[in-house]
């Protein structure tokens, strides 16, 4: 009877299975082996970066345990009569509370860098000013405001002779400044308005205003090189959250302090051009105090200027002969809020003679000084810059410094009598 034998895989068809089996056998040892190098050699290098991070941190505390040791900060209670026990060996300038601090408050609606105690709304009077941002100079001026160094090595000298001066002319007129300050002179009545006389190409003279919006592109053609709109009297306030145009008009102050602020969004140029940027905030000061005095003369029905009786007592009596009523100009009252105003003198007096009569006389007359070589001022200067250069960076440090010490008398026992709320500071006169 025939029987059916189950034939199997011969041993040739067996071999290539095998080798293929232990071959992937032999990959998985392969796979796990370098998956296990990796882990290995990561873990190395996560151990050895932690070493390094370690390292950095106890050299960091150490150096700063070492600052601490010799500058020998201040703690709050070290405040206590530290106004009778002055030590030169303590480097007061590194307190938290002293220090100036950089300028990093920056403004959310003009992105304007401001240091701490500024008010919020000196550069943008909080969203209300909105202006459109100057155009970068050619290249040829930019070269010339970035003051590369193949500029500054070069051997350029400008020679003057006197003897080669125009006909007529002064020679020291064409000299050289001798010295880093820029001063103006108004000449006559400061309210009425400055004849500014333009010479057309057809040799015409037309006469403009300070207001006038070309006045500044007219008067410094190297800043606003487009002939860009300077500040007039038609420019309009926003609504901070709309943008929308509103009926207020923006004062000459708030626009001038829009365009002098330093922002990291934008160069701001301006701060560049040394003596006639000088040139440039002095004549729109200038600008700024006439129109304020202009708005005072306009408004003396509100300001009830017709109240004051000294000038017209002295003008009704007339009880002296030799007094000529034709010599008596106009009568225009400055209010205490215009600074240099003889109420805001007066006003400044009485306050100090109210804080005397009420607390007594002041035991300490404490004056605050300014260091142009502060590393708060060298820090913001532009390359190639001095801080003779920048005296919007310099006039704002005394604020500053006198809102910090203001702080700490206020908050601080500095005389170890006193409380802290009977300590009272004047404003500068």
């Amino acid at each position: 009877m025939p029987v059916d034998v189950l034939r199997g895989p011969s041993c040739q068809q067996i071999k290539p299975r095998q080798q293929t089996l232990l071959k992937g056998i032999g990959q998985q040892k392969d796979v796990r082996k370098s998956s296990e190098h990796r882990d290995e050699r990561l873990r190395l290098q996560r151990e050895r970066s932690r070493a390094a991070r370690e390292q950095h941190v106890a050299r960091y505390r150490a150096q700063d345990q070492e600052r601490q040791q010799y500058s020998c900060p201040l703690t709050r209670m070290s405040f206590f009569r530290l106004a009778f026990e002055y030590s030169p060996h303590i480097n007061y300038s590194a307190h938290s509370k002293i220090a100036i601090g950089p300028m990093d408050q920056l403004c959310r609606y003009c992105q304007a860098l401001k240091f701490r105690y500024e008010p919020p709304g000196m550069c943008c009077s909080l969203g209300k000013v909105v202006l459109l941002p100057l155009l970068s100079p050619p290249k040829p001026l930019r070269s010339l405001l970035a003051v590369s160094p193949q500029l500054r090595n070069d051997n350029l000298q400008i020679v003057i002779r006197a003897d080669k001066t125009p006909s007529g002319e002064h020679a020291g007129r064409f000299n050289a400044p001798i010295v880093e300050e820029v001063a103006i002179i108004m000449v006559g009545d400061p309210v009425d308005n400055r004849a500014i006389k333009i010479t057309r190409r057809d040799n015409t003279v037309h006469v403009i205003s300070d207001l006038h919006s070309s006045y500044d592109a007219l008067q410094y053609p190297l800043i606003f090189w487009q002939g860009q709109d300077g500040y007039h009297i038609n420019i309009k306030q926003v609504h901070p959250v709309t943008g929308n145009e509103t009926n207020k008009k923006v004062s000459s102050m708030c626009y001038y302090a829009y365009r002098l602020m330093i922002r990291n969004n934008q160069d701001n140029y301006i701060l560049r051009y040394r003596q006639l940027y000088h040139q440039y905030v002095v004549d729109m000061y200038a600008k700024i105090e006439s129109e304020r005095l202009r708005f005072l003369r306009f408004n003396q029905v509100k300001l009830r200027s017709e109240d004051y009786i000294h000038l017209r007592d002295a003008i009704i009596r007339n009880n002296d002969e030799k007094l000529n009523i034709n010599n008596f100009g106009n009568a225009f009252i400055l209010p205490s809020s215009y600074i240099g105003s003889p109420r805001n003198m007066q006003e400044y007096v009485q306050d100090a003679m109210t804080y005397v009569r009420h607390y007594g006389r002041p035991d300490l007359f404490i004056t605050f000084t300014c260091n142009p070589n502060w590393e708060e001022i060298q820090a913001l200067l532009l390359p190639g810059q001095q801080s003779i250069q920048r005296h919007d960076i310099v006039a704002r440090m005394p604020r500053r410094i006198m809102a910090t010490k203001k702080e700490i008398i206020d908050k601080s026992v500095v005389d170890g009598n006193q409380p802290s709320s009977q300590l009272q500071t004047l404003s500068p006169i």
